[in-house]
């Protein structure tokens, strides 16, 4: 559950903010319907009363609902907005709305939840034909050459006082995702698009593994995974590394060892997505030569990451 702390942070992201205000200027008209998915301290159900709604419903089963009712009764929008602290899966509005907006992802899209909740709001809330906020988001993949972030990840097991020996957690600190916020500097290779969510549709990902082909000696140490965020045809944001910073930061996921690749060879990376109560990713990566053939395979996942009692693995078994 958000603390009030990072519902101001969610505030100051001015990208993410300046976006999300554009696209309720171009959607929301007077007398529009408009409902405010894990609304928050309600700042958008705000906006779209100022922008002339009807009537906003703001969903939420966060105690940061109780932010949103004050600060609709002192913005003057008391008898507009109805404040429903609930779970938005087990909860259906009095009447049906022209907008369903709403920003439920962590560091990617795939959040618990998330797609879920506008499955749900699409089918159950919106008028046919009206607008989901965002639209698509696209998922974005590069590989990354930054050597510090990696030693943070991997160096305290690999180096300890008096002889110690902890290298033995290396194979969990390697398997786990990591929330950074890389500068562009940091990415070996141009991106390549893994795949979208279609917000109406569901998730589209492409059926090829990702290659790049390396035109200069460079050491790969993991890959970085970001998004393009399309919130209307015309209006959206990325938080890809470089961009002015998001809240959202980008995903790292750290190879076993790092690969270093020759002009002319190339890394191949095929990334999977399993959804359990969380989203589980996997990714395979194969360094081939200039000849194509495979130099070296790293397997690896998530899954290899989760510190699980034996127990915990009985559980999942069953």
């Amino acid at each position: 559950m958000y603390s009030l702390k990072d519902y101001g942070r969610m505030l100051s992201d001015r990208v993410r903010m300046r976006a999300y205000v554009r696209a309720l200027e171009q959607t929301v008209r007077p007398g529009s319907v408009v409902a405010d998915l894990g609304a928050g301290t309600g700042i958008f159900s705000l906006h779209a009363c100022r922008l002339g709604a009807r009537h906003v419903y703001a969903v939420d089963m966060s105690p940061a609902m109780t932010v949103a009712a004050a600060a609709a009764k002192a913005n003057g929008f008391s008898e507009r907005i109805t404040c429903i602290q609930a779970d938005c899966l087990r909860t259906y509005l009095p009447e049906k709305v022209d907008i369903v907006i709403g920003d439920l992802r962590g560091t990617l899209p795939f959040f618990p939840g998330n797609l879920e909740a506008f499955a749900h709001a699409q089918r159950h809330w919106l008028k046919p034909g009206g607008t989901l906020i965002p639209k698509r988001d696209v998922l974005k993949v590069a590989l990354v050459r930054d050597r510090l972030l990696y030693e943070k990840i991997t160096g305290p097991w690999r180096h300890q006082p008096a002889k110690l020996d902890l290298s033995i957690a290396l194979k969990w600190a390697v398997n786990q995702f990591a929330h950074v916020h890389l500068k562009g500097s940091a990415l070996a290779s141009a991106p390549k698009t893994w795949g979208s969510i279609d917000y109406g549709a569901g998730i589209q990902r492409n059926a090829q593994p990702l290659s790049w082909k390396s035109r200069r000696r460079t050491t790969a140490y993991g890959l970085a995974v970001w998004f393009d965020a399309e919130l209307t045809a015309t209006i959206g944001f990325s938080n890809r590394p470089g961009s002015s910073p998001a809240i959202y930061g980008q995903a790292f996921l750290p190879f076993e060892n790092p690969l270093t690749i020759s002009a002319g060879e190339s890394l191949q990376a095929d990334i999977q997505l399993t959804q359990l109560d969380d989203y589980l990713w996997s990714w395979q990566v194969e360094h081939r030569g200039s000849d194509g053939a495979v130099r070296r395979t790293l397997r690896q996942s998530m899954f290899l990451g989760m510190m699980l009692t034996t127990e915990a693995l009985k559980n999942l078994r069953q």
